[in-house]
This record gives structure tokens, C-alpha cells and sequence, in this order.
């Protein structure tokens, strides 16, 4: 695969309308401000970066120039997404996202103590390099970096949130606070297979896989510009 040597490829003119609509971040559900007992936390699994491969996310894919009425595109933005070949950001990020994956599940079906160690070692070590490959896709002087594609990201990542959201509340959990990829959500007597059903259907409505990773006996926010939070 031929690399260039310099970037080429820069930011689309935007009015600031479009920056209004489009350069937001995550997505953020303000805390129920007070005391709860029993909410449980939910976590989408590498979410930026499965966005990034699920939806072709690259320089050389965001509003490329041969499927301009593509059926792909990015979120409030509008911008296509290409649909003939394979960009490389999300061809590299495949092999790393199932591996971490992989990794995870041999973590939760191995009962040695040591094997459970090494499992979550490796799950840890990938997901960081998975962290910096969303952060270099908004790095100006990244080859393969895309202004326009990290903020395709964010608005897939908001929408995916959203319609987690959705989903639990009509399960009948009530959303006690939410942050990018994570759902603090409650519900009365709700047990663990409630919630690793209402995980499941997240992950297959979504595409990003979403788990169950506990329930605070108690968990309080409180009501301040930089918010602290205390959970047992």
C-alpha cells in the first residue's frame, strides 16, 4: 500500500453553522444531581474505534471524491463516506479491535487467577493503542489524519449513546447520568440478566458492543461545575 510521504488532504470549508452542528465532542447526559442506590454502569467496548472501522472511517474515505451520493454518511454532517474500497485507518484497526475483543472473552471464560492476569494485561495494552489511534485522527499532521472524519466520529458516537439510552429507558431503567461511551442507569430490583440483556440488544442495534460492568451500592453527584463522584 503506497504511503504518502506528506498530508495533502485539507479541512473542508465550514460556515459556523456547520462548526455549531458538527464540532461538538461526546455526548454527555447532565447527572442526576443527589444520592442513588443500586445503578448499574454500562460500557460500550472501544467505542471510537469500532466506529471507526464499522463506518470506513479515513483520510482517504470522509468526502472522497468518487461516491459522492453514497449511501454512507456521517451523522447532522452529511458528509459521504466512501463505499468502494476499504480506507486504511479502519483496515489497520480491525486486526487490533477483534484481538482486544478476543482477549476479553478468554478473560471471562478462564477460571486461572494467572491466565485472567495475562488476558487483561494484553486487553489493556490494545485498547490504549486504540485510544491514540482516534487521537492521531484529529492530529492536523497525521498521514492518515482527518479533522473532518474525528468529528464523523464523535457524531456516530453521540447517536450511538442516544439510541443506548433509548433503548434502556424503554426497557424501563431510568438514565441517572451518561458520558460518552458509559450509562449509569437504575432500576428497581433489576438483576444481572436484565441487564446483560438490555447490553445485548445495545450491541446489536448499535454494532458497538456494550457490557455490564456492575452495580454501586450507592453513587452521588454532586451539584458542581467540575463534578465529583462517590461510589461504593
Amino acid at each position: 500500500m503506497l504511503i504518502p510521504r506528506n498530508k495533502s488532504l485539507p479541512e473542508a470549508f465550514k460556515t459556523a453553522y456547520e462548526l455549531l452542528v458538527g464540532d461538538r465532542g461526546g455526548m454527555v447526559f447532565e447527572p442526576r444531581v443527589g444520592a442513588h442506590d443500586f445503578v448499574g454502569e454500562v460500557d460500550f467496548s472501544s467505542m471510537y474505534p469500532v466506529l471507526m472501522v464499522n463506518n470506513n472511517i479515513s483520510a482517504e474515505t470522509v468526502l472522497c471524491g468518487c461516491c459522492p451520493n453514497s449511501t454512507s454518511s456521517i451523522p447532522d454532517m452529511n458528509y459521504n463516506i466512501c463505499t468502494k474500497r476499504e480506507g486504511i485507518v479502519p483496515k489497520t484497526l480491525r486486526l487490533i479491535v477483534d484481538k482486544r475483543l478476543f482477549y476479553k472473552r478468554m478473560k471471562d471464560q478462564t477460571d486461572d487467577p494467572q491466565l485472567k492476569e495475562v488476558y487483561d494485561r494484553r486487553q489493556t495494552a490494545l485498547k490504549w493503542i486504540l485510544v491514540t489511534c482516534f487521537g492521531y485522527l484529529g492530529y492536523r499532521n497525521a498521514k492518515f489524519g482527518t479533522v473532518d472524519g474525528h468529528m464523523g466520529v464523535c457524531a456516530f458516537g453521540r447517536e450511538a449513546l442516544l439510541k443506548a439510552a433509548h433503548k434502556a429507558e424503554k426497557y424501563g431503567f431510568e438514565v441517572v447520568h451518561g458520558i460518552v461511551d458509559s450509562l449509569w442507569i437504575k432500576k428497581r430490583d433489576a438483576s444481572v440478566e436484565e441487564y446483560n440483556t438490555l447490553c445485548k440488544t445495545i450491541t446489536e442495534q448499535v454494532g458497538v458492543p456494550i457490557t455490564f460492568e456492575g452495580c454501586y451500592k450507592w453513587i452521588v453527584f454532586l451539584p458542581s461545575k467540575c463534578i465529583h463522584t462517590w461510589a461504593y
